[in-house]
């Protein structure tokens, strides 16, 4: 008996999604160059990357700031001068921007200082003010508009112009993506068994290459992706002799 086995392997889809702006359907913005989500995708993606911006932002403030006014700062602070700053540390890092909220009185004298999570933050299409987008847990979205002087924009020179920065890792965007695809596809391997889903036997005639085709594009098309490694095989045993 001739045994012929043919496998038909998927084809691993784009990480593009994971650069594509989105839009939230508000006029009044101008969007990051990169969505922020993606960034924070890309924090989640390695233990390495993650741990390097944690312990450059904590090297950098966690032991708070020195000075003749550090007690004034302080003061300013409802969590401390060293979390705030670390927070925004860690949001520069990961985001390559960061935002203080300067709350003044009537005066214009400040009155506290509280970080403003990169993740929710936007520059206003008026190229001054700010626009905070929070989305709730019931799909809606709750919308705070700041002034220029209720908002301090933190944010290294950046190829991309005076809207945003992105991180300085941002190099590295390439490798972080295969890290992402090879421990999905890891992951995958040990919950299909490590070993093919299922297989499509055919006996008799073989296959002719149209019906191959259909079948191949077919596979390509409904089980593509990392979340499909080692799930299908078309295997086809010939006449016997």
């Amino acid at each position: 008996m001739v045994t012929e086995a043919e496998i038909f392997k998927s084809i691993m889809p784009s990480l593009e999604i994971l650069t594509q702006t989105v839009s939230t359907g508000i006029e009044d913005i101008i969007y990051w160059p990169m969505p922020q989500s993606a960034l924070l995708g890309f924090y989640h993606a390695s233990s390495e990357h993650s741990r390097c911006i944690q312990i450059k932002a904590e090297a950098a403030f966690g032991g708070g700031l020195v000075g003749d006014n550090v007690e004034r700062v302080q003061a300013l602070c409802s969590t401390g001068v060293a979390d705030l700053f670390t927070q925004l540390g860690i949001d520069l890092e990961t985001y390559g921007n960061a935002y203080l909220q300067i709350v003044r009185d009537k005066n214009s004298q400040i009155l506290s200082l509280s970080p403003l999570p990169a993740l929710t933050m936007y520059r206003h299409a008026n190229l001054r003010d700010y626009v905070q987008i929070i989305y709730l847990p019931d799909g809606k979205e709750e919308i705070t508009h700041f002034s220029s002087d209720e908002v301090l924009h933190l944010r290294p020179p950046c190829p991309y112009g005076s809207f945003y920065s992105l991180p300085t890792w941002i190099g590295a965007i390439g490798m972080l993506e295969l890290v992402q695809a090879a421990v999905e596809w890891n992951k995958h391997f040990f919950v299909n068994h490590a070993l093919p889903e299922y297989a499509i036997i055919t006996k008799g005639s073989p296959l002719s290459d149209a019906q191959k085709e259909v079948a191949k594009n077919f596979f390509q098309r409904e089980y593509q992706g990392i979340e499909n490694a080692h799930r299908t095989l078309l295997l086809h045993i010939a006449d016997t002799e």
